[in-house]
């Protein structure tokens, strides 16, 4: 199907939602529509749903991430912003594969004629999701739904033919990660609760990187399932002949494995790159006036510059990272390099003995908070300890301990917008996490 051009204007904008209904648009940004949906979100908690899901009656097909590649509408028009010098004709049967499954399909595709015009066409799928905010009231497309029970949600999931990706040997998708997430070649993209769940703590780390390494097949809002869900779902796959068996290895055996002469090259590589050079990336900097958040997984960030890019993320989503850290840091002229994945986990490592680490940072905040505590109850410096690990989710003190430095850079920026939070009440930001601990232990 060939890739028209398209008039990116204002009358164009109308005319796509007069003919048909947004289906793809990304609500989750605007503080009314999230307003709203925490909102139905805490009347679900009162009701102690505690396996119920906030959908839209009109974005069936929201992608995980803001901002989506592409924009489709009801009456069969499908927007993107692929790279015009490549051949997408893959990423387009993919797309076309998803929206058959919820009984659609493309009449015209409107894109990208050259390298120009792709920021262009990313600006405007943006205006659509922004359009399509003020046209669609959250009251009027956001409801909720009970999970169905664990036999007709995983009969659900393969009645229409669907394939499950991440247990299949037609997907290149790392199967290590099957137990706890699952992608559907209809889009449907779920995460297991125990494993998103880090003592409380939503780990949104691995399933985005995920994302961003498989950017070739569509993605829709993640779910979160019970861990019992994906036990049957796998067990259900298994009837199949597209299903891929688990590889019988140890755990050791499953991560990575580097020659002598990688980790040699990564070393010297190491020694030349911390030459008085501060890391700026170790947390996650408040992006307020980016629209796209790059993955602190994908990328290191100095402060005279130096920025280092997975190869695993590719061309595209690599312009996406630079353009938006140019963008919040005006003042730094970025010297671009790309490098191998492992080498930014090597570098974050490293970093631990050069200054202070995400994970070091945090749990430093949790120590000021033991002492705020400690003052305000009047209680030992143990108990304080223990408490403030309890309030931010852990089981204890020894635990928040145990923290990796990957979610400590997510708990360390979840931290920052949450005293932000209370600082615009006029709170005291701790006292006022010490009193939601209090009352969520109330109701147990």
């Amino acid at each position: 199907m060939n890739t028209q051009s398209l008039n990116l204007n204002q009358d164009t904008l109308e005319k796509l939602f007069q003919e048909g209904k947004c289906l793809t648009f990304f609500y989750h940004y605007s503080t009314e529509q999230v307003n709203y949906e925490m909102k139905l979100a805490h009347e679900c908690h009162l009701k102690n749903l505690k396996q119920a899901w906030i959908v839209s009656k009109v974005a069936i097909l929201t992608p995980d991430v803001y901002s989506s590649p592409f924009q489709f509408f009801s009456n069969g028009v499908l927007i993107h912003n692929f790279d015009p010098t490549r051949d997408n004709a893959l990423m387009l049967q993919r797309i076309e594969k998803m929206l058959a499954f919820y009984g659609y399909g493309i009449k015209e595709v409107f894109g990208p004629q050259n390298q120009f015009e792709h920021m262009t066409y990313d600006k405007f799928l943006k205006q659509i999701s922004d359009f399509a905010v003020l046209r669609y009231k959250p009251q009027d497309h956001l409801y909720v739904v009970d999970l169905p029970d664990k036999k007709t949600f995983v009969n659900k999931c393969f009645e229409k033919g669907q394939i499950l990706l991440t247990s299949s040997k037609e997907a290149d998708i790392d199967t290590t990660i099957r137990d706890h997430i699952a992608l559907f070649d209809d889009g449907s993209f779920y995460i297991s609760e125990k494993y998103a769940l880090l003592n409380k703590i939503y780990d949104s780390s691995i399933p985005s990187y995920f994302s961003s390494t498989h950017p070739h097949f569509c993605f829709l809002k993640r779910r979160y399932l019970p861990e019992d869900y994906f036990v049957a779902l796998e067990e259900k796959a298994k009837s199949f002949n597209w299903y891929l068996p688990k590889p019988k290895v140890s755990r050791q055996m499953q991560q990575a494995i580097l020659s002598e002469q990688d980790i040699e090259e990564a070393s010297r590589y190491m020694q030349k790159l911390f030459n008085g050079r501060k890391c700026i990336s170790v947390t996650n900097p408040l992006f307020k006036r980016s629209d796209y958040t790059p993955q602190h997984d994908n990328y290191v960030l100095f402060d005279d510059g130096k920025l280092l890019i997975s190869k695993a993320v590719g061309d595209l989503l690599g312009r996406y990272t630079t353009e938006s850290i140019q963008h919040v840091f005006t003042h730094l002229q970025l010297d671009v390099e790309y490098v191998p994945s492992y080498y930014i986990e090597f570098i974050y490592r490293e970093i631990a003995k050069k200054q202070k680490t995400a994970r070091m940072i945090y749990i430093e905040i949790i120590k000021q908070k033991a002492r705020h505590l400690k003052k305000e109850l009047n209680i030992t410096h143990h108990e304080a300890l223990e408490l403030s690990a309890k309030i931010v989710g852990f089981k204890n003190f020894k635990k928040a301990l145990e923290i990796t430095e990957q979610n400590a850079r997510y708990a360390v920026a979840r931290d920052q917008e949450e005293k932000l939070i209370a600082l615009k009440d006029g709170d005291d930001y701790v006292m006022r996490q010490y009193k939601d601990y209090m009352a969520r232990v109330s109701k147990k």
